[in-house]
Formats: structure tokens, sequence, C-alpha cells
């Protein structure tokens, strides 16, 4: 934790590009060299979504004559070792499950390099992003999504180890100020039970790169976590008796923006963004399907009241009875670890002003999900926190309004 009196995490940048010189030429020459066509034949960079990426990533495509291929160019973010997970990871998955992942032709984990920052080459993913094609979607079309996706989670669930060997740590993207720093790999030491991976992710790094605003509020959804979590001690999938042997492969980062699908048919085309991928406890990847809205049904989710299954439609139907007759283990994670993984979600939400970490940890008290008479008293003095909070927020107040004389007196000069 930072001894600093409420200093911030990390002022970030709008575009952390900001003094880094890409040579887009050098690109597409290396192109060439690595998929041995003339640079006569190679089209120009492409750039796809830049318009809409404030973050660490820029993905350009290169029009060849038999192919198109991908190029992402990657900001110094946690140099080296994020590219390096990434392609390991990837090499991995197409290695031991049918998944669409993209090959990897070639890549750069050095950003002192002529293109003048890290890259990865790799095919192009046919599809479109399932974000942006959702509500185009029909009933057979999304039953079809639901299937392929019980598919994914399927084949990454049959990956195994005895236990967790490493973690790669949640990288928050530098869009507004103030977010999270990038713990060094030094910080980022290998996990072996789910206590120490939920501790590491919280508190953004061992020792905590959370400032002293935000750790107090971290603290107490580990703790929360930590008093639910051993609720199942007796249990092979939820608690601490199954991390010696249930920690599974998980793409880490699965949401519809790195899901590619067919439109026509609804098929998962392509799974991309591998570079949070690691072994985790079996129950922390299944509960992401906010696509189909049923984690938001069942459990507070940051600052969203939670709902019901009364207006379920067909594809999450679909989704719980096949996920049930394929793969009754998952279907255990999907239904019974939703409020151990609302709780990890909060943990390791933004600071704030952008994080919800403090909303989620009131509603879950008000809404009375801590049931008291079945689990006995809360774990903490939610009265006493609330006003320790309080008391956080009006000396970070004050902290603001004089980081703001000061500059404003400094402009004045």
């Amino acid at each position: 934790m930072t001894h600093e009196p409420f200093s911030v995490d990390w002022l970030g940048v709008e575009d952390p590009w900001v003094g880094i010189s890409v040579d887009l030429v050098t690109l597409q020459s290396i192109v060439c060299q690595v998929l041995h066509i003339p640079t006569t034949q190679s089209g120009p960079p492409v750039a796809i979504g830049l318009d809409q990426q404030a973050n660490y990533a820029r993905i350009y495509s290169f029009r060849l004559p038999s192919r198109t291929v991908i190029a992402r160019l990657v900001a110094p973010v946690k140099p080296l070792f994020k590219t390096e997970s990434e392609v390991a990871a990837m090499d991995f998955v197409r290695s031991h499950t049918p998944l669409p992942v993209p090959k990897v032709f070639a890549y750069c984990s050095e950003a002192s390099n002529p293109v003048g920052t890290e890259w990865l080459l790799m095919e192009h993913m046919p599809g479109v992003e399932l974000g942006g094609a959702w509500d185009d979607l029909q009933l057979p079309q999304k039953r079809r999504l639901a299937l392929d996706l019980i598919g994914v989670y399927d084949q990454l669930f049959r990956l195994k180890i005895a236990a967790m060997e490493a973690v790669v740590f949640c990288i928050f993207t530098p869009i507004e100020e103030p977010l999270l720093t990038v713990p060094s790999p030094s910080q980022m030491l290998p996990t072996f039970t789910t206590d120490d991976y939920v501790k590491l992710v919280a508190f953004n790094g061992n020792p905590s790169t959370r400032s002293d605003y935000d750790f107090p509020t971290c603290e107490k959804c580990v703790e929360l976590f930590q008093s639910i979590h051993n609720l199942y001690l007796n249990s092979t999938v939820f608690g601490p008796a199954a991390d010696a042997s249930n920690f599974r492969f998980s793409h880490g980062d699965l949401h519809d923006g790195n899901i590619l699908i067919d439109l026509q048919s609804g098929a998962i085309t392509g799974i991309i963004d591998w570079e949070a991928a690691a072994f985790h406890s079996s129950w922390v990847e299944v509960c992401g399907v906010g696509w189909f809205e049923e984690d938001r049904q069942q459990f507070i989710i940051g600052s969203d009241e939670p709902r019901n299954f009364d207006d379920d439609t067909a594809p999450e139907d679909t989704f719980r009875t096949e996920l049930h007759r394929r793969n009754p283990d998952l279907f255990s994670c999907f239904l019974g670890a939703v409020e151990l993984c609302a709780v990890l979600h909060a943990a390791v939400d933004d600071p704030r002003p952008l994080g919800e970490t403090d909303i989620f940890l009131n509603r879950y008290y008000r809404l009375g999900y801590w049931k008291a008479d079945r689990r006995g008293a809360f774990p903490w003095d939610m009265e006493a926190w609330q006003h320790r909070h309080m008391d956080l927020d009006e000396l970070n107040m004050k902290r603001i309004d004089s980081l703001k004389r000061a500059q404003a007196n400094t402009c004045a000069a």
C-alpha cells in the first residue's frame, strides 16, 4: 500500500501512445519478410477501431494476395511479460483444443525494435464482434451462439493442472484518471491458492499498489470473499479444498468484444485477446455471459440492481439446459459461484471515481445477501466502515480541491 496520504494509483493519460513513434512502413516490411511475399504485393496498413481505442493496443490489417493478416501493436504497459504471455497462451490453447484461436506468425516482445513498440503478427479471424452484432441476431442465431459458447467453456475446462502455477495479472486500460498502476513482474508472484489469487488481483500486486484511499475498500472485499469462500470448506468445486485439484485454464477476459461470430449462423468464428489467460479456480470464468444478462439477473454487478429469471428468453434457457447436460460441474460453477464472482468483480474494480466497489459493498449489505440467520454475524461492523468511508471521501475531496487550487495558481502565474 502506498504511504503518501490519499495518493492516486496512477495518473493516466488520454492516449498512452503519446511520445511513441510507430514505423508502419517497417511493420509492413516485416509482414512481407515473415510471409515471404514482395512488398509490392502487400496492401497498406489499415487501422481497425482506432477511433474507439484510447487503450494500449492498436490493430492494423494487411491485405496480401492470398490472405489478410493482423498486426497488434502494444504500448509499453507491462513490457515484455504481457506479449510473451499472450503468445504462449494462444499457442497452448491452439495445441490442446479445436477452438478458433489466431495463429501467431511472428512477434517481438521488446519495445526497442525498428517498429517502435511490441508487436504480434497473426492470422485474421473471420466474423464480427459479438458486442456489435447481438441486437441484430435472431433467436436461432442466439441459440447457436449459446451452444458454441458452452463449447468454449467446456474445452477450456478440460485444461487442468494440479495447482495454479502462475497468474497473468489484470491490465487496466489507461483511458481516464486515476486508474491502477501496472505492477512490476516482481509484484506478480505465482499464486497457489484462491485466497492468494484474490488478494493479488484485489490489491493490484504484492505489495499492493492501491492508494490509501482505495485500499480499505478492497481490503473489505477480500475479507468478504474469504468469509464466503470458507462457507464451502468441503466443496470440491468452490471451497479451499478445490485449490489442490480444480484449477482450470481460462481466457481471463472473455467479453463480447473478444468473441467473433458469423452474422448468418451465430457461430463463434474467433476468440481473441488472450493476454489475461491463466489457470484459475474452475468457477472464475463461466460466470461471465453478460450478453445473456444471466449473471446480472442473479446478483448485484457493480451498481446494477439484481433481477430474476422471470423474463428469460430462449437463448438463456438453451445455455443453462445444454450446459447442465454437457458439463454438470461447469453448470454448478455457473449457478452456484455467482456470489463469489460478484465479490471478486468488485474487488478488482477501478479506483474511485470510476470504480463502484464501495457501492457494491453497501448494496450487498443493505439487500441482505449475507444471511445472518444461517451464516452468523456479518464479517465486520458495517456501520463503522461506512463512517470510515465517509471520512475518506471528505479528506479526498479536500485533497482534490487543494490540487485544483494549486493548478489554478500555477496557471495564473
